[in-house]
């Protein structure tokens, strides 16, 4: 009976290795699971308990895909725009009852979902300049069937004379202001209801120009709701909610046509086959904005910096922001093949640093000759740090002039912005759930590399690998708990014989006369 117990051990060890789910990481006896089916997948959060839930995505915006188990969506919508030729990248979206279209900027650097109002108006210094937008069409709240008004549901301090009003900043010093309606809003057929939409009345610029570009009419916040309070949960908040996703939303960005379909944005997952290689975290250090370690920067090899730094993973910035001290390290590690003379160095590489040198006609060859760039960020969950690496091409973007453009600008901030000119490199991949951000590298040059700060052989296993350590450890520990029961039992019954034996042997010799019985 034992052996058939170790026997049915073993074969129950066999299938548990041969149906486990991969877990992305351990943490705090979380385990994060990643589960694909036609490549869009999807990120699970399962505590450990006896019950076995297993959830499911589908590969279209329509679609479920159901079972026993439960049933789970993706929602992918299509992003247009560009970096070269418009400066930012919009998805398109629907407001309302009859519902009215409009393109909004996709930026996970915010929380409100704002379009410019009937009236709406730029001001520069407190003067009027235009009105906000070229479009022919703003968000005229007074045609919406299924609108909302008053201060029901208003967040805290946004009410006055039963108006929901708003104020809020954007890096770019431009304040945009207005009222808050509750309303429907559509991505693609998917529908979520009472929404907080800002309809702008102002727009205050530093420039006196609208807030967006003519190619887009509003803006689409997808961060952390608690960052902006004051202004109600975000759009991802209630597509959460309504269509029970997984909270998590990723970005894909491409080089292509600002007429075109030009990346994509998946609420509720992630494309698996729009990167090579693995996905690797980055743990989410403020759940406001998307804040990241930014630890090292190097060029080459070459460190420019070693230092922490605050790092907003930005995708309603255009380029990758740096303090400004650390702009003279930054151009003397990239000049540094200006000063090895048995090299050429690559077409303006050595000029970049100088007024209007900033763009230049850059051949494939020297551009292939550009230094990489490697931003070292902080991990998550085994991985101690991550470097991330940036091809020349994703630094140095084309703009429609046919000239390459040096897309890193330095401010007076004490933090870094990665935008969309880092995000040309990395699929990108909020897990609000688990306060991270992943990345995957877009193309082969940019692969990124992982560090650990101690890493045994089971830290470096896979998870089949360790339920088989785990399966022949618990087998070895009970053969030889049966093995030293067995040899207790036979010493037991060894001494038992023993000592019946020296006893018969006593009354025989007493029987004889040969022993005193006193003693």
């Amino acid at each position: 009976r034992v052996h058939g117990g170790l026997l049915m051990f073993a074969f129950l060890c066999h299938l548990v290795i041969s149906i486990v789910h991969i877990p992305l990481a351990k943490h705090n006896h979380i385990t994060v699971s990643e589960t694909c089916i036609q490549g869009h997948c999807g990120l699970f959060r399962t505590f450990n308990s006896a019950k076995l839930n297993l959830r499911y995505l589908t590969n279209t915006t329509s679609s479920r895909l159901k079972s026993g188990f439960g049933i789970v969506d993706d929602i992918t919508v299509d992003i247009y725009g560009d970096l070269g030729v418009l400066g930012e990248y919009f998805a398109k979206i629907d407001i309302g009852t009859p519902p009215q279209s409009f393109t909004v900027q996709v930026d996970s650097g915010s929380v409100l979902t704002a379009i410019p109002g009937r009236g709406c108006v730029v001001t520069y210094d407190g003067q009027f300049t235009r009105p906000c937008s070229s479009h022919t069409v703003n968000l005229d709240s007074s045609t919406s069937a299924s609108l909302q008004r008053g201060c029901d549901g208003c967040p805290a301090h946004a009410c006055s004379n039963d108006k929901c009003k708003f104020s809020v900043g954007y890096g770019d010093g431009s304040v945009i202001s207005g009222r808050l309606y509750r309303d429907k809003l559509s991505l693609g057929d998917i529908e979520v209801s009472s929404v907080f939409i800002g309809a702008i009345e102002t727009e205050a610029t530093p420039n006196g120009e609208p807030f967006e570009k003519d190619s887009a009419d509003g803006i689409m916040g997808l961060s952390y709701g608690n960052a902006q309070p004051m202004l109600g949960p975000p759009v991802i908040d209630y597509l959460i909610k309504t269509h029970h996703l997984s909270n998590v939303f990723s970005i894909r960005l491409g080089h292509g046509s600002d007429l075109q379909v030009n990346g994509t944005l998946t609420f509720g997952g992630y494309e698996r086959d729009a990167f090579v290689g693995d996905l690797v975290w980055s743990k989410v250090v403020q759940r406001t904005l998307y804040h990241i370690h930014m630890l090292q920067f190097k060029i080459n090899g070459y460190s420019v910096f070693s230092k922490q730094y605050k790092a907003i993973v930005d995708s309603g910035t255009t380029d990758i922001i740096l303090p400004s001290e650390i702009r003279g390290p930054f151009f003397e590690a990239l000049q540094s093949q200006c000063n090895n003379s048995a090299v050429m160095p690559p077409v303006g590489l050595c000029e970049l640093d100088k007024p209007g040198h900033k763009c230049l006609l850059l051949p494939e060859d020297d551009l292939a000759r550009y230094p990489h760039l490697e931003f070292k960020i902080n991990g998550w969950g085994v991985h101690d740090t991550v470097s991330l690496k940036l091809a020349p091409a994703n630094y140095m973007v084309v703009m429609g002039t046919g000239h390459r453009c040096l897309m890193i600008i330095f401010q007076n901030v004490d933090s870094v912005i990665l935008g969309n000119s880092f995000m040309l490199g990395y699929y990108t991949v909020y897990d609000r759930g688990n306060g991270r951000v992943g990345f995957g590298a877009m193309q082969k040059a940019n692969l990124p590399t992982t560090h650990r700060a101690s890493a045994g052989w089971f830290d470096k296993a896979t998870p089949q690998q360790n339920i088989l350590l785990m399966c022949i450890s618990v087998l070895i520990a009970t053969s030889l708990v049966i093995l030293i029961v067995r040899k207790i039992i036979h010493f037991a019954k060894s001494s038992r014989g023993s000592l019946r034996a020296k006893v018969a042997l006593v009354g025989r010799l007493q029987s004889y006369g040969a022993i005193d019985k006193r003693n």
